[in-house]
């Protein structure tokens, strides 16, 4: 683990991180789909694609300095690759690691 010094995007304040890489390469993307959109409005969940080796307290970290909310609970899944067919040829989906987020009440995300 490598300790990184990094600036809060919103306030601005240097935090110190015990991550193996950094909060940006971390969170590689939110995952935005319908059934995702539903549990944010319902359950206040958000999910997202996280770094093959990111575990969960890391991913807490990250998503509390990227976007100032505390998680409350963090769930993570590898999605295999999928065969897939294109113009009659067959291929492969890259695998992936998702990561749902459950944030407390009163608090959320926004992505625009």
């Amino acid at each position: 683990m490598t300790k990184t010094k990094t600036k809060s995007p919103k306030t601005g304040e240097v935090k110190k991180l015990n991550l193996s890489v950094s909060p940006n390469m971390l969170i590689k993307k939110p995952l935005v789909t319908e059934k995702s959109a539903k549990a944010n409005e319902k359950y206040n969940v958000y999910t997202f694609i996280v770094h093959k080796n990111a575990n969960k307290t890391e991913i807490a970290k990250a998503i509390t300095f990227l976007y100032d909310v505390t998680p409350v609970k963090v769930r993570i899944l590898n999605v295999k690759p999928e065969i897939i067919t294109k113009r009659g040829k067959l291929g492969t989906e890259k695998a992936y690691k998702k990561a749902i987020v459950t944030i407390s009440k009163g608090q959320s995300i926004s992505f625009a």
